[in-house]
């Protein structure tokens, strides 16, 4: 994903700085190539130790944290940018999902982005977890906004879940341009 945005902003088809809203930041991995590239970031988690970790990690005071749940967040701001990256597939609700991906995609300013990640109906958890998560067809996943995504691909393999299991991913990945 960082390589696609160096390779966006080095054709100028994205901003080189600006404000960036990360929904489910976690620890701030995926933010923290944003702060290098010279953005803001307002990093937005419902776990507090998380933030503290997100803060201490990306070394810098000046990084507003929200601790909220994203299915309660309500936009105050635009953004220049905003990532929602491998939270939305533990909203169960899809219309809470779509809602939420086009809040933030009316919440861009011009010539902003939103990246988001959605777990595909290959997913392995998708029969054992489908009371507590999201799983999308592609087709389904690509009508959430009526816009055309400016980037769309998947991912689909054996990898790493975050406690160290093995398991077959499919995530979904979209980008769109404002």
């Amino acid at each position: 994903m960082i390589t696609l945005f160096k390779k966006l902003q080095s054709e100028d088809l994205l901003k080189k700085q600006g404000m960036l809203l990360d929904l489910g930041s976690g620890d701030g991995s995926v933010a923290k190539a944003f702060l290098e590239f010279g953005y803001n970031l307002t990093l937005l988690d419902k776990n507090p130790e998380l933030l503290e970790l997100a803060k201490k990690n990306l070394g810098d005071s000046e990084i507003k944290t929200v601790n909220e749940n994203i299915e309660n967040f309500k936009f105050e701001n635009k953004y220049d940018g905003i990532i929602i990256s491998n939270v939305l597939p533990f909203v169960t609700n899809k219309e809470k999902i779509e809602e939420i991906v086009r809040n933030a995609f009316d919440n861009l300013n011009k010539g902003g982005f939103l990246f988001f990640t959605l777990f595909g109906d290959k997913d392995e958890w998708k029969d054992q977890r489908k009371d507590t998560m999201s799983f999308y067809t592609k087709e389904e996943a690509g009508r959430i906004l009526k816009e055309i995504p400016y980037f769309q691909s998947e991912d689909y393999g054996k990898g790493k879940t975050m406690k160290g299991d093995m398991k077959t991913w499919h995530i979904l990945y979209f980008l769109y341009l404002k």
